[in-house]
C-alpha cells in the first residue's frame, strides 16, 4: 500500500471516530472509508461500512434519498466483489422497491 493510501485511511479513520455514532457525519465518513478500502480490493473491509452508513441514511434522510440509494448501490457492489452475489441482489432488489422510477435505471 502507498504512503498515501495509508494516509488517507488514518485521516478517513479518524474522522470515522471523531463523528458522533449514527450520524449522518458517522455515514459520510463510513462510504469515504468504505470506497478507499474497495479501490485498495478490500470489498470486505467495505461492506460492514456501507451496512451502517446505509442504515443510517434511510433512517435519517428516507429510503428515496439520493444518499441512501447511492449508499445501497455501493453496497450491492461491494457484496459482488466479496462474491456474495445473492446479497448483492437482495440489496439491489430493496433499492428498486424504494427507488422512485426515474432514477430505476441506476439500480
Amino acid at each position: 500500500m502507498s504512503v498515501e493510501a495509508r494516509e488517507e485511511l488514518k485521516r478517513q479513520e479518524q474522522a470515522l471516530a471523531e463523528a458522533a455514532e449514527g450520524s449522518l457525519e458517522q455515514a459520510k465518513a463510513q462510504v469515504a472509508l468504505g470506497i478507499t478500502w474497495g479501490q485498495l480490493g478490500q470489498a470486505r473491509r467495505s461492506v460492514g461500512l456501507f451496512e451502517r452508513a446505509w442504515t443510517t441514511r434511510q433512517k435519517e434522510l428516507g429510503p428515496q434519498s439520493d444518499e441512501a440509494i447511492t449508499t445501497g448501490l455501493n453496497l450491492a457492489t461491494a457484496l459482488r466483489l466479496d462474491k456474495r452475489p445473492r446479497e448483492a441482489f437482495e440489496v439491489a432488489e430493496r433499492l428498486l422497491k424504494v427507488t422512485p422510477s426515474s432514477h430505476a435505471e441506476r439500480v
